[in-house]
């Protein structure tokens, strides 16, 4: 039996939902002259947990209780040379001093997440990072890493230095009252001035490439995208302007003296807690324009009670109106947002089957995940629910919809559905077959991950990629069937497994991959020495486009014609099974060389006397 070696970080991995969770990363613009990246241990105390790359140590987290923090010069006697974004992320004591050793080349923005941050001690000796005037600096001052919130009042001039400020950097700095970006600065990202209240002001330096201000309200240069509307303005009401296509993340997180907001025409979506803790915004008109409504946008709205939905939005985040009068006021049971089944309120009864509404476009994210966690966040699915009945025309479920649904038997998948986002129907333990829509192009990551149930799966021609972990664990998985010869698959042996042993690091699948030969599902059960077979019905013969048992000039034209239309972006009209018929040079691609080959195999055909050759064993003596 096949063996692979995993590491206990990937085992972890394995165990654990697929939730959202932590990512233990290096902020984008590190300058740690250590890579990332190769063999570690991970290791922990009473107060950090730390990973050996053999000549270094990396820091990945805080777990203590002290609020005067000194980062350790050595571990396991190596030196401590970064400290990752999430450092300080789940500390529960306010951390209000750090100190940062010599041998420190990155700490990302670790620091954003000390709230009550009043002191940062830098050694003498470090050569990567400055403290000056109530602000932490890279030693060059190109980067702003982190503004203390205790000594961060009033008007703020960015130093002219500055080109990238680091996401964070003035997070609950709540006395500062205006800041200056000065015309270097070439990126500020979107969560910058996070649980800044008395913030009114956010100016621009002329000469900025990147960004502009339109009455201290922060855009891009080209004033399409709104980057951040200062919380502590005194505006009641604000119409965003119509030239604005996007409104980035956070940009109206609690401005609690917004009553009313009227959103752009040009926009497509509501962004992620674009308007979360908006205390007096009471009521909103979703515009028809808005095709996606993303996690948090009006979470924690406390006087939103009423809401006009649109039809023409296909797609609601997770927990979008958590903590707002509306969603305190819907009755328990399918909530529904204009024609989208936004979640499930409370617990379904014992034996449950849901039939969702006619006209019903998309299934919200998490949305049948009725388990709650202490902050009240859905996190498993319901227990009670056995069977869901969804509409023709449904064309949309979110992410994690029904994750974790552990007792649902049956659902039917119209084949009008477009799309089954990430987790769809992770851990769906009791599900034993599923019909794969024909509108679907991609089985997400995930997507059927630990379904231990399902048995048999068909993959019509329609579906193009196979993402990562796509039947993870699987367990009663005897056979899956790719219709499409040049399906994409995730390059892993987990993306299609029925066997996961911890004990002795083995993943392994020990069904039957059925495709065409010459697929990439030949190639890929190939790779990782899973059965394969190709069944009668999957016979092509090479050259053969048109399916009429020859190959002849007929085939060649039709070759001719499709690639010509390939070549100016229009679809060339062949199915996958004719490409791969049409693909005689076996290189993946469908062009005019094929074309030829044919007419060459063509013209051999026509004139030989003895035993015909295959265009393969043509093709293969030409050469």
């Amino acid at each position: 039996m096949k063996k692979r070696v995993i590491s206990a970080a990937v085992s972890l991995a394995m165990v654990v939902t697929y939730s959202a969770s932590l990512s233990v990363s290096l902020n984008a613009g590190a300058k740690s002259v250590f890579e990332f990246s190769g063999e570690h241990t991970e290791c922990a105390d009473e107060a950090w947990t730390w990973l050996n790359f053999g000549d270094h140590i990396v820091i990945n987290e805080y777990h203590g209780d002290k609020t005067r923090v000194e980062i350790p010069d050595t571990i396991e006697e190596l030196p401590v040379t970064a400290v990752t974004d999430e450092t300080f992320f789940l500390v529960d004591a306010p951390v209000e001093y750090v100190r940062i050793p010599a041998a420190v080349t990155d700490i990302g923005m670790a620091l954003s997440y000390c709230r009550a941050l009043d002191t940062v001690e830098i050694d003498p000796a470090n050569k990567n990072y400055v403290y000056e005037d109530g602000a932490v600096y890279t030693a060059d001052r190109t980067d702003l890493v982190r503004c203390l919130p205790s000594r961060t009042k009033g008007d703020v001039i960015v130093p002219d230095t500055v080109d990238f400020i680091v996401s964070g950097a003035f997070d609950n700095c709540q006395e500062l009252t205006s800041v200056t970006i000065p015309a270097s600065v070439e990126w500020i990202a979107s969560d910058l001035f996070n649980n800044c209240g008395s913030l009114k002001s956010i100016n621009v330096a002329e000469g900025n490439k990147e960004y502009s201000d339109i009455d201290g309200i922060l855009y891009n240069a080209q004033k399409n995208v709104l980057c951040r509307y200062p919380a502590g303005r005194g505006d009641k009401s604000f119409i965003i302007p119509d030239t604005v296509e996007v409104v980035r993340d956070y940009a109206f997180q609690n401005c609690d003296n917004l009553e009313t907001i009227q959103l752009s025409k040009m926009a497509e979506s509501i962004n992620y807690s674009t308007f979360e803790g908006c205390d007096k915004l009471d009521h909103v008109v979703i515009p028809d324009n808005i095709v996606r409504v993303e996690s948090y946008a009006f979470e924690n709205c406390s006087s939103l009670s009423d809401i006009t939905f649109s039809d023409n939005t296909r797609e609601y985040g997770g927990n979008v109106f958590y903590g707002t009068p509306w969603w305190d006021g819907q009755k328990d049971g399918p909530v529904y947002c204009g024609n989208y089944l936004y979640k499930i309120k409370g617990k379904l009864p014992s034996n449950s089957t849901i039939v969702v509404k006619e006209g019903t476009k998309g299934i919200g994210e998490y949305a049948f995940c009725t388990e709650e966690n202490k902050y009240g966040y859905g996190v498993g699915g319901d227990k009670n629910l056995v069977k869901v009945v969804l509409p023709e025309g449904l064309e949309y479920i979110g992410q994690e919809a029904f994750f974790d649904c552990r007792n649902l038997t049956e659902i039917n998948l119209p084949d009008s559905v477009n799309r089954l986002a990430n987790s769809a129907f992770t851990c769906c333990t009791s599900l034993k077959s599923v019909h794969i829509p024909t509108s679907l192009t991609a089985i997400e990551m995930s997507v059927f991950g630990s379904c231990s149930s399902l048995e048999e799966v068909d993959l019509p021609e329609n579906i193009t990629q196979i993402d990562y972990r796509a039947f993870f664990g699987c367990e009663s998985l005897s056979s899956i069937t790719i219709n499409n010869p040049f399906c994409e698959i995730y390059d892993s042996d987990d993306t299609i497994c029925n066997i996961v042993d911890y004990d002795n690091g083995n993943i392994d699948f020990s069904g039957t991959i059925y495709g065409y030969e010459g697929s990439t599902a030949q190639a890929y059960a190939e790779k990782y020495i899973y059965n394969f077979r190709s069944p009668e019905g999957f016979a092509v013969t090479k050259g053969d486009t048109d399916g009429s048992g020859t190959v002849d000039a007929v085939d060649a034209s039709a070759v001719l014609s499709y690639y010509a239309l390939i070549s100016t972006d229009h679809d060339g009209g062949f199915s996958p099974r004719q490409k791969l018929a049409a693909d005689v040079d076996h290189d993946g691609s469908v062009n005019a060389v094929d074309a030829s080959s044919i007419l060459s195999y063509y013209a051999y055909v026509s004139t030989a006397e003895e035993e015909i050759m295959t265009i393969d064993e043509f093709l293969k003596k030409a050469d």
